[in-house]
Protein backbone atom coordinates (compact mmCIF):
# COMPACT_ATOMS: atom_id res chain seq x y z
CA UNK A 1 0.00 0.00 0.00
CA UNK A 2 1.26 3.45 -0.90
CA UNK A 3 0.45 6.42 1.29
CA UNK A 4 -1.79 9.06 -0.20
CA UNK A 5 0.34 12.06 -1.20
CA UNK A 6 0.35 14.85 1.36
CA UNK A 7 -0.28 17.99 -0.67
CA UNK A 8 -1.99 20.16 1.93
CA UNK A 9 -1.28 20.41 5.65
CA UNK A 10 -3.50 22.11 8.22
CA UNK A 11 -1.96 23.63 11.35
CA UNK A 12 -4.61 23.90 14.07
CA UNK A 13 -3.63 27.10 15.92
CA UNK A 14 -4.99 27.41 19.46
CA UNK A 15 -3.53 30.88 20.07
CA UNK A 16 -2.76 33.01 16.99
CA UNK A 17 -0.96 35.56 19.19
CA UNK A 18 1.67 33.03 20.28
CA UNK A 19 4.99 33.39 18.48
CA UNK A 20 6.91 30.19 17.84
CA UNK A 21 3.61 28.30 17.80
CA UNK A 22 4.44 24.57 17.82
CA UNK A 23 1.83 23.41 15.27
CA UNK A 24 2.84 26.16 12.83
CA UNK A 25 6.57 25.45 13.18
CA UNK A 26 6.18 21.69 12.81
CA UNK A 27 3.58 21.93 10.02
CA UNK A 28 5.82 24.36 8.13
CA UNK A 29 8.78 21.98 8.40
CA UNK A 30 6.67 19.10 7.11
CA UNK A 31 5.28 21.28 4.30
CA UNK A 32 8.81 22.11 3.16
CA UNK A 33 9.88 18.47 3.29
CA UNK A 34 6.79 17.29 1.41
CA UNK A 35 6.50 20.28 -0.98
CA UNK A 36 2.99 20.78 0.38
CA UNK A 37 0.75 23.80 0.85
CA UNK A 38 0.10 25.02 4.39
CA UNK A 39 -3.18 26.13 5.96
CA UNK A 40 -3.23 28.03 9.28
CA UNK A 41 -6.61 27.63 10.98
CA UNK A 42 -8.02 29.00 14.23
CA UNK A 43 -11.43 28.08 15.63
CA UNK A 44 -13.07 30.98 17.47
CA UNK A 45 -15.15 29.68 20.36
CA UNK A 46 -15.44 32.81 22.53
CA UNK A 47 -18.88 32.97 24.15
CA UNK A 48 -20.81 36.19 23.38
CA UNK A 49 -23.97 37.07 25.32
CA UNK A 50 -26.66 38.39 22.98
CA UNK A 51 -28.53 40.00 25.90
CA UNK A 52 -25.66 42.48 26.34
CA UNK A 53 -26.69 44.11 23.04
CA UNK A 54 -30.33 44.75 23.97
CA UNK A 55 -30.96 48.51 23.90
CA UNK A 56 -27.43 49.21 22.69
CA UNK A 57 -26.23 50.86 19.51
CA UNK A 58 -23.70 48.06 19.11
CA UNK A 59 -24.59 44.97 17.10
CA UNK A 60 -23.63 41.38 17.78
CA UNK A 61 -22.75 40.82 14.14
CA UNK A 62 -20.37 43.77 14.07
CA UNK A 63 -18.42 42.50 17.07
CA UNK A 64 -18.32 38.98 15.67
CA UNK A 65 -16.89 40.30 12.42
CA UNK A 66 -14.39 42.49 14.26
CA UNK A 67 -13.13 39.62 16.43
CA UNK A 68 -12.91 37.29 13.45
CA UNK A 69 -10.95 39.84 11.44
CA UNK A 70 -8.56 40.39 14.37
CA UNK A 71 -7.76 36.68 14.61
CA UNK A 72 -7.38 36.44 10.85
CA UNK A 73 -4.92 39.35 10.86
CA UNK A 74 -2.89 37.64 13.56
CA UNK A 75 -2.74 34.48 11.46
CA UNK A 76 -1.64 36.57 8.50
CA UNK A 77 1.24 37.93 10.59
CA UNK A 78 2.29 34.35 11.29
CA UNK A 79 1.95 33.45 7.62
CA UNK A 80 4.04 36.34 6.26
CA UNK A 81 7.53 34.98 7.07
CA UNK A 82 6.49 31.52 5.90
CA UNK A 83 5.44 32.92 2.52
CA UNK A 84 8.69 34.86 2.32
CA UNK A 85 10.55 31.58 2.84
CA UNK A 86 8.81 30.12 -0.23
CA UNK A 87 5.85 28.26 1.26
CA UNK A 88 2.32 28.59 -0.10
CA UNK A 89 0.21 29.53 2.93
CA UNK A 90 -3.49 30.29 3.38
CA UNK A 91 -5.21 31.38 6.60
CA UNK A 92 -8.68 31.10 8.09
CA UNK A 93 -10.34 32.03 11.39
CA UNK A 94 -13.92 30.85 11.82
CA UNK A 95 -16.56 30.88 14.53
CA UNK A 96 -17.25 27.26 15.41
CA UNK A 97 -17.61 25.01 18.45
CA UNK A 98 -16.33 22.69 19.84
CA UNK A 99 -12.75 23.26 18.68
CA UNK A 100 -12.02 19.69 17.56
CA UNK A 101 -15.16 19.58 15.41
CA UNK A 102 -14.29 22.97 13.94
CA UNK A 103 -10.82 21.72 12.97
CA UNK A 104 -12.20 18.56 11.40
CA UNK A 105 -14.99 20.35 9.53
CA UNK A 106 -12.56 22.86 8.06
CA UNK A 107 -10.06 20.12 7.22
CA UNK A 108 -12.71 18.38 5.13
CA UNK A 109 -13.77 21.60 3.39
CA UNK A 110 -10.16 22.55 2.67
CA UNK A 111 -9.29 19.03 1.43
CA UNK A 112 -6.22 18.71 3.64
CA UNK A 113 -4.16 15.51 3.79
CA UNK A 114 -2.58 15.97 7.23
CA UNK A 115 -3.53 17.82 10.43
CA UNK A 116 -0.95 19.13 12.91
CA UNK A 117 -2.28 20.09 16.35
CA UNK A 118 -0.72 20.89 19.72
CA UNK A 119 -0.80 18.62 22.74
CA UNK A 120 -0.39 20.72 25.90
CA UNK A 121 -1.18 18.25 28.67
CA UNK A 122 1.90 18.20 30.93
CA UNK A 123 0.71 16.19 33.93
CA UNK A 124 1.17 12.69 32.49
CA UNK A 125 4.34 11.25 30.92
CA UNK A 126 2.52 9.74 27.94
CA UNK A 127 0.58 11.29 25.08
CA UNK A 128 -2.18 8.77 25.58
CA UNK A 129 -3.46 10.57 28.70
CA UNK A 130 -4.91 13.14 26.36
CA UNK A 131 -7.33 15.96 26.94
CA UNK A 132 -10.80 15.49 25.40
CA UNK A 133 -9.95 17.67 22.40
CA UNK A 134 -6.86 15.61 21.62
CA UNK A 135 -8.74 12.35 22.04
CA UNK A 136 -11.62 13.43 19.80
CA UNK A 137 -9.19 14.59 17.11
CA UNK A 138 -7.41 11.23 17.29
CA UNK A 139 -10.68 9.34 17.23
CA UNK A 140 -12.48 11.23 14.49
CA UNK A 141 -9.87 12.65 12.12
CA UNK A 142 -10.42 11.40 8.54
CA UNK A 143 -6.75 12.05 7.69
CA UNK A 144 -3.43 11.39 9.47
CA UNK A 145 -2.98 13.54 12.57
CA UNK A 146 0.25 14.72 14.19
CA UNK A 147 0.10 15.85 17.83
CA UNK A 148 3.13 17.96 18.74
CA UNK A 149 4.46 18.94 22.15
CA UNK A 150 7.05 21.53 21.13
CA UNK A 151 8.29 23.66 18.27
CA UNK A 152 11.82 22.21 18.04
CA UNK A 153 12.63 21.02 14.53
CA UNK A 154 12.64 17.40 13.47
CA UNK A 155 16.06 15.85 13.21
CA UNK A 156 17.01 12.94 10.95
CA UNK A 157 16.41 9.78 12.93
CA UNK A 158 14.03 6.91 13.36
CA UNK A 159 10.27 7.23 12.97
CA UNK A 160 8.36 4.59 14.91
CA UNK A 161 5.29 2.84 13.47
CA UNK A 162 3.30 1.12 16.22
CA UNK A 163 1.24 -1.74 14.81
CA UNK A 164 -1.07 -4.45 16.11
CA UNK A 165 -1.12 -7.11 13.36
CA UNK A 166 -3.24 -9.50 15.43
CA UNK A 167 -6.12 -6.97 15.35
CA UNK A 168 -6.94 -7.53 18.98
CA UNK A 169 -8.81 -4.23 19.31
CA UNK A 170 -11.20 -4.52 16.34
CA UNK A 171 -9.59 -1.71 14.41
CA UNK A 172 -9.97 -1.24 10.62
CA UNK A 173 -8.32 -4.15 8.82
CA UNK A 174 -5.98 -1.98 6.75
CA UNK A 175 -4.94 0.45 9.51
CA UNK A 176 -1.50 -1.13 10.03
CA UNK A 177 -0.83 -0.94 6.29
CA UNK A 178 -1.77 2.75 6.31
CA UNK A 179 0.46 3.41 9.34
CA UNK A 180 3.44 1.77 7.63
CA UNK A 181 2.83 3.64 4.38
CA UNK A 182 2.66 7.03 6.11
CA UNK A 183 5.74 6.16 8.20
CA UNK A 184 7.72 5.42 5.05
CA UNK A 185 6.51 8.63 3.35
CA UNK A 186 7.35 10.88 6.30
CA UNK A 187 10.68 9.26 7.13
CA UNK A 188 11.80 9.59 3.52
CA UNK A 189 10.76 13.24 3.39
CA UNK A 190 12.55 13.99 6.67
CA UNK A 191 15.71 12.11 5.57
CA UNK A 192 15.40 9.50 8.28
CA UNK A 193 14.58 5.86 8.73
CA UNK A 194 11.54 4.06 10.13
CA UNK A 195 11.02 1.05 12.32
CA UNK A 196 8.08 -1.05 13.45
CA UNK A 197 7.22 -1.72 17.07
CA UNK A 198 4.61 -4.13 18.38
CA UNK A 199 3.85 -4.31 22.08
CA UNK A 200 3.14 -7.85 23.19
CA UNK A 201 1.73 -8.87 26.53
CA UNK A 202 4.11 -9.62 29.35
CA UNK A 203 5.41 -13.19 29.66
CA UNK A 204 4.33 -14.08 26.12
CA UNK A 205 4.93 -17.73 25.24
CA UNK A 206 7.21 -18.83 22.40
CA UNK A 207 4.14 -19.82 20.41
CA UNK A 208 2.65 -16.39 20.96
CA UNK A 209 5.83 -14.68 19.80
CA UNK A 210 5.90 -16.82 16.69
CA UNK A 211 2.28 -15.88 15.97
CA UNK A 212 3.15 -12.18 16.25
CA UNK A 213 6.20 -12.50 14.01
CA UNK A 214 4.19 -14.41 11.42
CA UNK A 215 1.52 -11.69 11.45
CA UNK A 216 4.16 -8.96 11.00
CA UNK A 217 5.81 -10.91 8.15
CA UNK A 218 2.40 -11.12 6.47
CA UNK A 219 1.88 -7.38 7.01
CA UNK A 220 5.24 -6.66 5.35
CA UNK A 221 4.87 -9.01 2.42
CA UNK A 222 6.08 -7.33 -0.81
CA UNK A 223 5.31 -4.80 -2.19
CA UNK A 224 4.52 -3.40 1.28
CA UNK A 225 6.83 -0.69 2.70
CA UNK A 226 9.91 -2.23 4.32
CA UNK A 227 11.14 -0.87 7.67
CA UNK A 228 14.76 -0.80 8.77
CA UNK A 229 13.92 -2.90 11.84
CA UNK A 230 11.04 -4.67 13.60
CA UNK A 231 10.87 -4.60 17.40
CA UNK A 232 8.61 -6.70 19.60
CA UNK A 233 8.58 -5.43 23.17
CA UNK A 234 6.67 -6.32 26.30
CA UNK A 235 4.62 -4.09 28.54
CA UNK A 236 1.64 -1.76 28.41
CA UNK A 237 1.38 -0.12 24.96
CA UNK A 238 1.05 3.45 26.28
CA UNK A 239 4.31 3.10 28.22
CA UNK A 240 6.24 0.68 26.02
CA UNK A 241 5.77 2.69 22.81
CA UNK A 242 7.01 5.89 24.44
CA UNK A 243 9.91 4.04 26.08
CA UNK A 244 10.95 2.51 22.78
CA UNK A 245 10.71 5.87 21.00
CA UNK A 246 12.89 7.45 23.70
CA UNK A 247 15.51 4.70 23.39
CA UNK A 248 15.65 5.17 19.61
CA UNK A 249 15.80 8.93 19.81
Amino acid sequence: MRAKPINRILAAVKDPTELGCAPIEKAAELARALSAQLVLFHAIDIPICAEAYVGSDRHLGDDRDSIQNDYWQRLELQAKPLRESGLTVSTAAEWDFPAYEAVLRYAVRASVDLIVAEHRHRLHPTLWASQPTDWELLRLSPVPLVLVTGAAGYRPGALLAAVDPLHRHAKPADLDEQICAVAQLLSGSLRGSWEIVHVAGTNMSSAGQQQVRAAIEYLLRPPAPQPQAVRIVEGHPAEAIVRTATELG
